[in-house]
Formats: structure tokens, sequence, C-alpha cells
């Protein structure tokens, strides 16, 4: 009894392998659809658009008012590659240091957002940034600021609105 229980499964197989009852006499090999996902991106979820802010930068403090401080920076963050790019311009009466920095900041809902730009002053750079992030810029531009610092005299920041 066992083996025709056997005998029998064998032959549903080898039939199905086979392609019995087929139309074509030739195996032709089917396209598989494959996505690549950005690194960090999970399936489901929509990309990360692509955007371009121009910046204008300005006094912060009392200090940087009487030394009419001001200056351009425009960011861009590229959702593909996760990156986020900025190219500072036409700063005027602000002293640089090998202390200055430039950070994105903001307090949001779910805490105070921080991100440097660079290690220290660059004038222009991109940087790999995670997903979560750039979906936190893209969600909350309005409360975001660019600021542009030389510690210990953060009274004389420039800082303009996402």
């Amino acid at each position: 009894m066992r083996s025709r229980v056997g005998f029998v499964s064998l032959a549903v197989c080898v039939l199905a392998l086979a392609g019995c009852g087929g139309a074509s006499k030739s195996a032709t090999p089917t396209a598989t659809a494959t996505s690549t996902l950005p690194a960090g991106s999970k399936p489901g979820e929509p990309p990360i658009p692509s955007a371009a802010y121009k910046v204008v930068l300005h006094p912060n403090g009392l200090a940087a008012k009487k030394a009419n401080s001001s200056g351009f920076v425009e960011i861009t963050i590229h959702g593909a590659t996760h990156e986020i790019c900025w190219e500072f311009s036409a700063l005027k009466n602000f002293t640089l240091s090998a202390r200055s920095g430039a950070t994105i900041r903001g307090n949001l809902k779910v805490g105070v957002l921080s991100s440097p730009l660079g290690k220290g002053y660059e004038p222009s750079g991109c940087r790999l940034r995670p997903p979560i992030l750039l979906r936190l810029l893209e969600n909350n531009t309005k409360k975001l600021y660019v600021y542009l610092e030389t510690p210990p005299h953060f009274e004389r920041a420039i800082r303009g609105r996402l």
C-alpha cells in the first residue's frame, strides 16, 4: 500500500515538473521585478522627496545686530541618496574661527533636533544623514533654523528659518 501511495505521489510530482498540459514546448524564463531601496529605507514607506531651500541668515543676538551680520545658505536635501548638502555665501561681518560651526536646529514635538553641517565650519559640502532625520526635516521645515556660530560668542550667531 505504501509503495502505491509513494508511486502516485512521485508520478504527480514528475507530471507537475514536466509541465504537462502546457501549450509551449520550450521553457521560457520568467522575468521578476526587483526593486532596490536606498539604505535605511523600509518597504512600504514613500520615498523621501528632494528639496532645496535658500535661507537668509540674520543676526540672532544683540552683538550680531550691532555688527550687522548676515549671509545666505542654500540647503539641498537629496532624498534618493540620503544626503544633505549646503553652501554658504555672502557672509558679511561674521567672524569665523576654527571653533565655528553650523547646525540645523529646532524644537519639535518629539524633542529638540540638532544636526551639524560638517565638522566645524565648512563653506560647502554634503553629508549622509539617516532617513528618519531627513523625514523630520521634510515634515518640520517651518520649525527649523540654520545656525552659524562661533563659540563662546553665541550672542554673535546668525540664523535663518528653513
